[in-house]
């Protein structure tokens, strides 16, 4: 399946025309790349920088990694807030525009008249839309086990704790929301009669996951405490569908064990894949459907 996807005829013209480009004027393709590593390694450089600053490296070596694991774990929070937000938006805008461009530029139907089937035509506009983020995720993605540097598990008292297995978690969620809001945004350009409206369409998707699902927890949160419940209210709707809360709950020791942690990581990819195969189903729907658009 894999080499029948990398032979696929669009995803081919595409690998050249990218590396066309790239020959070009290779300082714009490199910034294809360029976003996930800066977002990785500058707040480390800057964190070890300030721990330099503080003549923290004079003090023995078991204190000196304490405050190393304490300011991994902080960084690492905020860094997966911004790669989570970074690849849910990216692979939305990525792939907005696969097959509402054919149409502006007059070319849907000879796309159409090909020997290709529907899905092989889906298939290579969307891995050759989402190559250049599954590339920063493969080439970038180990390089996250920085932040397993630090005090070990038994002996850490933080709130958060960035281990091997919340690390590999991490780097898994980021591949299934690639594939994911990449489909989102496909099917704003299957449905979408130009440009603009599939952006938009796109970007509304998007953020009804990441704002719609914490005012439906607030909601249930509400309604607990009204009934007298001050117990703490999970947040039910958020750590399946929204992307931000889903990483959290990876890190956050609160939310239980390694393990407990991992199976709420485990259902919200089981959400999202299954989100992913229906939502591929309707977008080959509405590809065989042009008169309906």
């Amino acid at each position: 399946m894999v080499k029948a996807l990398l032979q696929n005829p669009i995803f081919v013209k595409e690998s050249v025309l990218r590396k066309r480009r790239i020959r070009e004027k290779w300082y714009k393709g490199l910034m294809d790349y360029a976003i996930f590593p800066s977002i990785v390694f500058v707040p480390v450089v800057v964190g070890f920088i300030s721990l330099a600053a503080d003549g923290r490296f004079a003090q023995p070596s078991a204190a000196l990694l304490n405050d190393i694991h304490d300011m991994m774990g902080g960084i690492f929070f905020f860094v997966s807030y911004v790669l989570t937000l970074y690849v849910c938006y990216r692979a939305a805008t990525l792939t907005y525009g696969a097959i509402v461009t054919e149409r502006e530029k007059k070319t849907f139907e000879s796309l159409r008249g090909t020997l290709m089937s529907t899905r092989e035509i889906l298939a290579g506009k969307l891995l050759a839309s989402l190559y250049p983020l599954l590339v920063e995720i493969g080439l970038f993605g180990p390089a996250l086990f920085i932040f397993c540097l630090g005090r070990s598990l038994d002996k850490c008292t933080s709130h958060l704790f960035i281990g091997p297995l919340e690390v590999a978690g991490f780097v898994l969620s980021l591949t299934f929301f690639t594939l994911f809001f990449g489909l989102v945004g496909l099917f704003a350009s299957v449905t979408s009669p130009s440009t603009m409206r599939a952006n938009h369409k796109a970007t509304s998707i998007l953020a009804a996951f990441l704002i719609l699902s914490p005012i439906l927890d607030g909601l249930i949160m509400g309604l607990r405490c009204g009934a007298g419940a001050y117990e703490r209210a999970p947040f039910l709707v958020s750590t399946i569908v929204n992307p931000l809360y889903i990483n959290t709950a990876i890190v956050y020791k609160d939310m239980g064990s390694s393990l407990d942690r991992l199976g709420i990581l485990a259902g919200a990819l089981l959400f999202f894949s299954l989100s992913s195969w229906l939502l591929y189903r309707r977008i080959v729907r509405r590809f065989d459907e042009p008169s309906k658009q």
